[in-house]
């Protein structure tokens, strides 16, 4: 964009130049100024433009592999409200993608949209459905889980073929986890299934394992705990192929939750401990502190209880920090240790109120950002309905300007052909009789009928065709046998006055002899009466002989020297 104003200024200035300058040396010496400047502006203002589009194809490359790299990239770029349309919008769809990747909740889709807005109406659908999944991404982290699900389903109407290994499976892994938040179990497994298919065929097993997890948690959700245990069986059986730490830490942390929601804490606590150790360094553990505290107080190993729960009470999270005290409660007054246990209740109680005005302010704010969302999408829709107005409105005025034409037109028809009745019944009646039969008064009369008909003649389709055949002549030219004959028939039935005339003053002139009469009037050649009528050279010689005896020499030289076709 600063290119462009740099350009446009340039060409003020030249024109400025041309207008003050009164010497030719003068103008040469400020023009050589003004182009050095306009250079120097030049790369100075299109070096920063070049810079970010090179540092989004970087970003753009590393994205899959190295997403904190490509995050740094993004970030490195300064002023990205000042990229052009199509940058700026890939700017939006890379920088949310590697949050996504890096797992960094959004807050706001104030980004993203502007990808959605831009690409929309884009043939770019590789974009386009990059900017429907990761604001559907965006509104999942806002738990505005409804408009997450329609930008899914669209991005999924839009993917191309060559997008499907990399993005396929994740729009259904993302719309089967937001119709779980939706306790829409049966949609929710449905899309579990289709990702499982989909990964299945593209042999993805970290996919995969997401996917069999996915099914395990909502037979879960449904208290199914039989099904969700065959499920997650298998998901520790990919995770075993995958060889990560990661995966496996993962899916037996949900086996320890799912054998406590059985009853079977022995097997929780076993379940729990070996995703504690096999969890990769770094990973945080503080959420199976606190299930493991628990299970273990369960059964009654109290000691053990209270390590971790003390480990989990260290969490950033305050989720964690108030659950760690409540447990520690519970247990303090099991062991009958009233001092600690009323000092995990005061805990407790803090952390309580503390979780009350957080959930409240996120609701608030989650009120907020979906008021704004819903405004948003408001605007667009009444954006949406003036364009849709707009458009029926310029239809119905072209619809009425074209009626209109048609009708003039019609008119205009309406009136020749009253004009041409009026003339033959002129013809009927007598009153051509009355004129007399001299040659030159003869040609003077047939001259309007003859514009009349011709008027008629140029509306038609053989009159376009008519001209065509001229048009080609000597190039070689075929016309089939109907369609000469229905250049024949047009000729007939739009020249009919003209040919009542000629026979009238004419009586010897045959049929063909009216038609060929027409012809010669029309200015049409040789090459193409023969075409129509399909007779032979020599015939055609014989014909014209006869005619130039029964039209006299004097018509018929005025006739064949007319060119009504082409004028």
């Amino acid at each position: 964009m600063m290119c462009e104003k740099i350009i446009c200024l340039f060409v003020a200035c030249l024109f400025y130049s041309i207008y003050i300058c009164k010497t030719k040396r003068t103008m040469k010496l400020l023009l050589s100024y003004i182009i050095g400047l306009f250079l120097i502006l030049s790369l100075s203002a299109c070096h920063d433009g070049g810079n970010a589009t090179t540092l989004l194809r970087q970003a753009d490359s590393l994205m899959q592999e190295f997403p904190d790299s490509a995050l740094s990239l993004l970030e490195s770029i300064s002023h990205p409200e000042k990229l052009s349309g199509s940058e700026r919008a890939d700017y939006a769809i890379f920088l949310t993608r590697a949050r996504t990747k890096l797992y960094v909740h959004e807050s706001s889709d104030s980004l993203i949209r502007f990808a959605v807005d831009y690409y929309k109406r884009s043939w770019n659908n590789e974009r386009k459905m990059q900017a429907y999944y990761y604001r559907g991404c965006v509104y999942r982290d806002m738990r505005c889980m409804d408009l997450a699900v329609k930008d899914f389903l669209q991005a999924l109407k839009v993917i191309p073929k060559e997008s499907e290994y990399l993005y396929l499976g994740a729009i259904y892994e993302n719309l089967a986890g937001c119709y779980a938040e939706q306790n829409l179990y049966k949609d929710a497994m449905h899309a579990h299934h289709k990702a499982h298919e989909i990964y299945i065929k593209q042999k993805k097993d970290d996919g995969l394992f997401y996917a069999v997890r996915g099914i395990g948690y909502v037979f879960m959700l449904q208290h199914q705990l039989d099904s969700a245990l065959v499920y997650y069986q298998k998901a520790l059986d990919v995770a075993e192929n995958i060889g990560e730490d990661y995966y496996k830490s993962i899916i037996l942390s949900e086996l320890g939750i799912l054998h406590n929601e059985k009853g079977e804490f022995q097997k929780a606590n076993q379940y729990l401990s070996a995703s504690i150790s096999s969890a990769p360094t770094g990973t945080n553990l503080f959420s199976e502190y606190l299930r493991k505290g628990c299970i273990l107080r369960n059964i009654h190993q109290m000691d053990s209880a209270r390590y971790y729960l003390n480990l989990s009470k260290s969490s950033p999270y305050i989720f964690n920090r108030g659950g760690s005290y409540g447990e520690l409660y519970k247990l303090e007054k099991e062991e009958k240790n009233y001092p600690a246990a009323i000092a995990a209740a005061d805990s407790f109680i803090y952390y309580l109120d503390s979780i009350y005005d957080t959930t409240k302010a996120a609701e608030i704010t989650r009120l907020a950002d979906q008021y704004e969302i819903e405004f948003y999408q408001q605007k667009i829709a009444g954006r949406y309905k003036i364009e849709v107005l707009s458009l029926l409105l310029l239809f119905i005025i072209g619809g009425a300007i074209s009626l209109w034409i048609d009708k003039r037109r019609k008119k205009k028809y309406l009136e020749l052909q009253n004009q041409l009745m009026k003339s033959r019944t002129d013809i009927l009646s007598g009153d051509f009789e009355d004129q007399g039969n001299a040659e030159s008064d003869f040609m003077r009369m047939l001259e309007p009928s003859l514009e009349l008909c011709l008027q008629l003649f140029r509306r038609t389709e053989t009159h376009e065709k008519l001209l065509s055949l001229e048009k080609k002549m000597g190039v070689a030219t075929s016309l089939s046998i109907h369609e000469g004959q229905m250049i024949c028939e047009s000729i007939y039935e739009t020249f009919g006055d003209i040919m009542l005339k000629l026979k009238i003053q004419y009586a010897d002139l045959t049929k063909e002899d009216l038609l060929h009469c027409v012809f010669f009037l029309l200015g049409c050649s040789k090459e193409t009466i023969l075409l129509c009528t399909r007779a032979s050279e020599g015939a055609f010689k014989s014909r014209k002989s006869r005619m130039k005896i029964k039209l006299g020499e004097e018509f018929f030289e005025w006739m064949t020297i007319r060119q009504y076709l082409v004028s």
